[in-house]
């Protein structure tokens, strides 16, 4: 007859954790928790699914607790301690399961705020969200400045309050009808996401009021700085790893200007598409 041994029964907890957190599927670690009752109970009451899920996505280490939704006229339980392991162990598996397993799209919503704008209304952002095809003469453009050191920053709603960001695309304005053909683009550019600070700020109207709506932001990521060439190509930003954005906000940040426009000497940004 064959000895079985259960590893569980006999390591330290901290060992086994350190083995079963070596797995990097939850799917993986609802079919631990499927093998007998004692090992649901430790995968559950370690929350092993919810480690795995802020160890792939720490932008969502700030939610408090978890509520289960309920279908009947009662509302919803929030008592963080009624089965608090049981409902975070099923929310963080479903979670990181919808996160990991997304079709690629484009997220993007739709334009909230741009820092300066040169023209507003015929240079305005709302012209970077025309993704089919350049047009000569939509395209979103700063204001010039004498200093190129002066950053500009592009904010986009997402389609939704939570979504997996894994790369931007950005194409540079290049002035066909200017002497020398110059392209506008920037000589690095960064990313941010996060949510508004106040909901009442949301409905405002920053582009058409052409203010600048950074410091109305949390920013609970931020990228590293990707370098950006001087050409009029859609160019490619890929993220180190997919990032979980919960707030439904992107900022784009333009650091560093490269022309000048022979009319006035002054550096400007131009993007004509950014997706």
């Amino acid at each position: 007859m064959k000895t079985h041994i259960d590893f569980l029964r006999l390591l330290e907890v901290d060992v086994v954790l350190k083995i079963l957190m070596c797995l990097h599927d939850p799917a993986d670690i609802i079919r631990a928790s499927a093998v007998s009752q004692y090992w649901r109970k430790f995968v559950i009451s370690n929350g092993l699914c919810k480690q795995l899920c802020l160890r792939v996505f720490p932008q969502i280490t700030s939610i408090a607790y978890v509520a289960e939704a309920t279908y009947n006229s009662e509302p919803a339980s929030v008592d963080p301690h009624n089965n608090t392991f049981e409902r975070e162990h099923k929310t963080y598996a479903s979670l990181f399961w919808a996160c990991t397993s997304f079709q690629l799209d484009s997220c993007l919503g739709y334009p909230a705020s741009a820092s300066s704008t040169n023209n507003y209304p015929e240079e305005s952002i709302i012209n970077t969200m025309n993704l089919t095809q350049k047009c000569l003469d939509r395209y979103w453009s700063s204001k010039g400045h004498d200093d190129p050191e002066v950053p500009q920053t592009l904010i986009y709603y997402l389609d939704g309050t939570i979504c997996v960001i894994t790369e931007i695309d950005i194409t540079p304005f290049q002035a066909l009808l200017e002497v020398g053909n110059p392209i506008y683009s920037a000589r690095f550019v960064r990313f941010r996401m996060g949510h508004p600070k106040s909901q009442k700020d949301i409905g405002l109207n920053f582009i058409k009021a052409q203010e600048c709506a950074d410091d109305k932001f949390v920013w609970t990521y931020t990228s590293e700085t990707f370098p950006m060439v001087q050409e009029s190509r859609l160019q490619n930003f890929t993220l180190p790893e997919p990032i979980l954005c919960v707030g439904g906000f992107l900022q784009v940040e333009f650091l560093g200007r490269v022309q000048r426009k022979l009319s006035d000497g002054k550096y400007y940004i131009c993007i004509w598409i950014l997706g």
